[in-house]
């Protein structure tokens, strides 16, 4: 796990473990300790269009060679309650991409159940508003979410409007897959109902990325051997977040999340205690 960035003391570094390991149930590090968002907080999602004709079109040509790696990741989807068996009358195309780690992604192409989706209007902050909110703190972690569309389930009603065709058979997704034109907004009002008790000021929600803001004053005094208190009172914040994600069944990638750190990266902006810039990466 990414813990610290030099800015911990020993006793820090061993009290930011501790609580980690107190709060693993909301921390996954591979698909299958993945969660599913609790129906308390968010409904498995509706898909509602306007009048059309179903489409069938067919699934991705791979070459041969890739063909054992493409049924096995499918059938993985297939366990961990992504996809499942389907006798719909649609079909979406489909393909893979080749992540730089060497891993595929999955890419379902949804303009044609995007060109007849009834638009959720619904939206995400602005991005310089909640970065400049989240500037000038003495500490932070960030959370990264798991898959964090695959743990918000489609209706059983609509998912054959997103079947395919896959060398397996056709298939359909059980979760709100990436592209869909409601996606985002349906995402990230799962995740307001979620942590709402802690925005704005201990969480900026931005889809399956958000922060976890310490407080703005360093307060250095020693609460334990080794521990000061600004940390500490993070490491409260932190954990209570993290029950809360357990509560609501949600689950962040320990590989990707940062905790306990004087600096992070948020939409392009470098933010830490003397404020934000801009990120000259982006």
């Amino acid at each position: 796990m990414d813990i610290g960035d030099e800015n911990l003391t020993p006793q820090e570094r061993e009290r930011v473990i501790e609580i980690l390991k107190t709060c693993d149930k909301a921390i996954a590090l591979s698909d299958e300790e993945r969660g599913r968002v609790d129906p308390r907080y968010a409904k498995p999602t509706r898909i509602y269009t306007i009048p059309h004709v179903p489409w069938n079109d067919v699934g991705w040509k791979y070459v041969q060679k890739e063909k054992e790696e493409v049924i096995a990741f499918l059938k993985e989807k297939m366990v961990s309650h992504v996809a499942e068996p389907s006798d719909s009358a649609y079909a979406n195309r489909w393909f893979f991409l080749r992540k730089p780690n060497g891993k595929i992604r999955w890419i379902q192409d949804l303009q044609k159940v995007n060109a007849v989706t009834i638009r959720d209007v619904g939206s995400v902050p602005h991005a310089d508003l909640l970065a400049e909110d989240a500037a000038g703190r003495s500490i932070y972690s960030v959370c990264d979410l798991f898959l964090g569309y695959d743990e918000v389930p489609l209706d059983p009603r609509d998912r054959h409007l997103m079947a395919m065709h896959t060398p397996l058979r056709l298939i359909q997704m059980m979760v709100v897959p990436m592209g869909w034109t409601n996606g985002v907004a349906v995402f990230q009002r799962a995740m307001v109902a979620v942590l709402k008790d802690f925005i704005p000021d201990k969480v900026e929600v931005f889809l399956d990325d958000f922060p976890i803001k310490g407080s703005v004053n360093k307060d250095e005094a020693e609460v334990a051997p080794g521990v000061r208190r600004f940390v500490e009172q993070h490491l409260t914040d932190i954990c209570a977040v993290l029950e809360q994600l357990d509560d609501a069944n949600l689950t962040v990638i320990g590989t990707k999340s940062r905790w306990v750190v004087s600096t992070i990266k948020i939409l392009g902006f470098i933010c830490d205690s003397r404020g934000r810039r801009e990120d000259p990466a982006k």
